[in-house]
């Protein structure tokens, strides 16, 4: 008898992941489709002078490098938020942080709140303090979104998971 329940138990877990493998996405983004972020030049943030004037509206920034492997793996949730491009949604604007040791790299890293703490420490520091301008604002790596709201930092979102889950809310 329990023989035949742990055999049920397993076609019952068999069962559960086929059927959540056969279930479409709720979002609209096409993880297979091929698209570069030069495509979107309309939502190139000009300079990371303009990070806290690029709007009087709430909207984000998303830092990114194409070398960024853990970008490239989130590109088309981006991408898909721009393919949106409905008016009740905050823009999105988007900057290359080109990689760590190139030349561009170095000095779009130099126009950020010098590093003293661990990223985890200075993430937290500014979702608490709320920035206002670069000198106050660190840069954590990519992928990295930032908030903008009435010129101040409102919120800052780091890494994979907590980047694409924060633009599949919007999708």
């Amino acid at each position: 008898m329990k023989k035949h329940l742990r055999f049920a138990g397993f076609l019952i877990l068999l069962l559960c992941f086929s059927c959540k493998s056969q279930v479409k996405s709720p979002y609209k983004v096409d993880v297979n489709k091929e698209r570069n972020y030069d495509e979107y030049k309309d939502y190139e943030l000009e300079s990371l002078d303009s990070f806290y004037n690029a709007s009087s509206d709430k909207y984000f920034i998303y830092l990114y490098s194409t070398e960024c492997i853990d970008c490239e793996q989130i590109k088309n949730f981006v991408l898909s938020y721009y393919d949106l491009n409905e008016e009740n949604l905050p823009k999105m604007y988007k900057y290359n942080m080109h990689s760590m040791g190139s030349e561009v790299g170095i000095e779009n890293r130099s126009k950020f709140a010098k590093n003293e703490y661990s990223w985890i420490y200075n993430a937290n520091w500014m979702i608490e303090n709320h920035p206002s301008s670069m000198d106050e604002t660190y840069f954590c790596g990519t992928p990295s979104l930032y908030v903008i709201n009435n010129n101040i930092l409102e919120d800052f979102v780091y890494d994979i998971e907590p980047t694409k889950a924060f633009i599949e809310k919007y999708l």
